[in-house]
């Protein structure tokens, strides 16, 4: 939730990013945007795994400086494991939506978060953000940020993580195992 002493900074901001899980459920998001200067640049940051209200899209539309950017750091099986228990087929049906119905104003973004587990995937990410929402509907391009973990995680971590879950780090990246101790 943002306090509404926040919300009243924030007017006089140049730029505010929204971050967090999914700040689209969240209302007090829907008040930040409706009492943000129309020169203000939003940035959201979610990922992806439900649709925001039609109410948040309508506060959306007023500000003609506004990114949607998605927390995408794998696809298919790695992003699950990365964003467990999300869905890979349900977070790419919303953002396909969100692609379609959302305001003509709103850009796009995916923000990749780089561990030892998706630094050699990184392309898959940018490859299937370009296919799927390569621009918005006035043809500026999807924005692609990154994030850096470091070198944080550790094989006992990784497999005490897998026995909860009953999955493979190993198996989904391949490429990583030599960099984690």
């Amino acid at each position: 939730m943002i306090d509404q002493t926040v919300i009243d900074r924030a007017q006089s901001m140049t730029g505010i990013v929204v971050g967090g899980g999914e700040p689209v459920l969240n209302f007090s998001t829907e008040t930040l945007l409706l009492n943000l200067n129309s020169d203000q640049f939003v940035s959201v940051h979610f990922n992806g795994t439900v649709l925001p209200q039609q109410s948040f899209l309508d506060k959306s539309s007023r500000l003609p400086h506004i990114r949607y950017v998605f927390s995408i750091d794998g696809v298919g099986e790695r992003f699950e494991y990365l964003r467990w228990p999300a869905q890979w087929d349900q977070v790419v049906q919303n953002v396909l939506w969100l692609f379609k119905n959302a305001p003509d104003n709103v850009e796009f973004g995916v923000n990749i978060t780089i561990s030892q587990l998706n630094r050699y995937y990184q392309d898959e990410i940018i490859d299937w953000a370009n296919q799927t929402i390569p621009h918005n509907r006035q043809g500026k391009q999807t924005h692609v940020s990154y994030n850096q973990t470091g070198d944080i995680l550790r094989q006992k971590y990784l497999d005490d993580l897998d026995k909860k879950r009953n999955l493979d780090w190993r198996k989904l990246f391949p490429l990583a195992i030599e960099n984690i101790v």
